[in-house]
């Protein structure tokens, strides 16, 4: 089973990369626990809180649906595109 995981802004910058394949993970929990040991300390600590939490803030979808990354237990199949990315603010400004 191969998921393709599209990684944005400080995901991307720990990572070094934008999109990443992973083989083997039947859910959320074990697709972040197989990313922090792939890409290290840097990731681990943008994805986890303390110990193997999951920051709330983190936003996941799923083949485009909203999951909360704590949702660890979510399970993926062969062929899913997972997006991992911080929260996002700004608006809209009237000139």
């Amino acid at each position: 089973m191969k998921v393709v995981v599209k990684l944005f802004a400080n995901f991307k910058e720990a990572a070094g990369s934008g999109q990443v394949e992973v083989e083997g993970v039947a859910d959320l929990g074990a697709l972040f626990e197989e990313l922090a040991r792939r890409f290290g300390k840097k990731f681990s600590r943008q994805i986890y809180s303390s110990g193997k939490e999951p920051r709330g803030y983190v936003k996941v979808l799923v083949n485009g649906e909203v999951f909360e990354a704590k949702d660890s237990r979510t399970a993926l199949h062969d062929g899913d595109v997972v997006t991992i990315f911080p929260p996002v603010s700004g608006g809209i400004r009237e000139c």
